[in-house]
């Protein structure tokens, strides 16, 4: 059947010529009749996808076509030649869709890349596009407040999606809830990081639900995502070299770059106004320690501060005023 179909592809008229029915064209190609009303609806559905024919019209086997163009003309005669060779278009079908333009031969012609293209662009051109895929994410906002500066989060460096993301991750079988699923990726993600419920606690923020094509599985997919805020007494966490901290305004920030990479932070974006004073009004997930705090408090709580300095101080004046008297 290959040669056929080749041969078909082959005498598909240019643009310049006057159309041919399709089953016209299998017929001269070698395919009896039957044949013909069968394969040339097939052909017409593939061509048309590719958008090689002149014109939408129904996929019948009288349907009379031709290239669109002499560029379209050629590409159906390279693909003859594709089937001829037994040669496959797309490859490497195991790497992940994550490359970012501009685009190598070797990317293009990538599967996963080719599937995550195409589908970025049924999702622009429809937002309602029916997801090929599901998942429950959760995502957790650790911040920190250093030396009198606003709190910062953490973001960290995903290399299967080339992007930085919230600590957290997909929700497994075994994740009895959204809130072990962030206990979890927190232990995976963060170096040394056991969640301790004597000085660790998660605060639920909301869920939100997102539409956007999976940079590692390459297709449409509805996310869940579930967001939460770590309040502890700890006094810092260790992530790793690539970890970046950067303030709520770049968090929720559309289309900005962080250290070179894209930022995937498009849930939170969504949340972001249901937060009462947004996540800028989070607290630091971190305490701060030693004179860091002093210095921390003193700049970004200056009543609290000198509220406390005043109390000290008088209540040392009371002490003394006591022992003297």
């Amino acid at each position: 059947m290959a040669p056929k179909v080749a041969a078909v592809l082959r005498t598909l008229p240019r643009d310049d010529e006057s159309p041919v029915a399709i089953d016209e064209l299998c017929r001269r190609a070698g395919f009896d009749p039957e044949a013909a009303d069968t394969v040339g609806p097939v052909l017409l559905t593939f061509l048309d996808l590719l958008g090689v024919l002149d014109g939408p019209s129904p996929h019948t086997a009288e349907r009379a076509v031709k290239a669109k163009s002499a560029t379209a003309s050629l590409l159906a005669t390279s693909l003859a030649e594709h089937i001829s060779a037994d040669r496959a278009l797309l490859d490497n079908w195991s790497r992940a869709a994550r490359t970012d333009p501009p685009y190598a031969d070797q990317d293009l012609l990538a599967g996963p890349l080719f599937l995550y293209l195409i589908e970025q662009r049924r999702l622009k051109e429809d937002a309602n596009a029916a997801p090929l895929g599901s998942a429950q994410v959760a995502q957790v906002l650790v911040g920190r407040r250093d030396r009198g500066d606003s709190t910062k989060f953490l973001l960290l460096y995903d290399p299967k999606a080339s992007d930085f993301q919230l600590p957290g991750g997909h929700r497994r079988p075994d994740d009895a809830t959204m809130r072990d699923v962030a206990v979890r990726e927190l232990e995976e993600e963060l170096h040394d990081f056991r969640f301790d419920p004597a000085q660790d606690r998660l605060v639920e923020l909301g869920t939100v639900r997102v539409t956007q094509v999976s940079r590692t599985r390459s297709v449409v997919t509805r996310y869940d995502m579930t967001y939460f805020h770590l309040r502890s007494t700890r006094t810092s966490i260790h992530a790793n070299p690539q970890a970046q901290w950067v303030d709520a305004a770049t968090l929720v920030s559309e289309d900005t770059a962080v250290a070179g990479r894209r930022m995937n932070t498009v849930g939170l974006r969504m949340l972001n106004p249901s937060l009462p004073g947004g996540v800028a009004g989070l607290e630091p997930s971190l305490q701060p320690g030693g004179s860091g705090w002093i210095r921390t408090t003193a700049a970004t709580r200056p009543l609290e501060f000198w509220g406390l300095v005043t109390g000290i101080v008088g209540l040392i004046s009371s002490v003394v005023f006591f022992l003297l008297s």
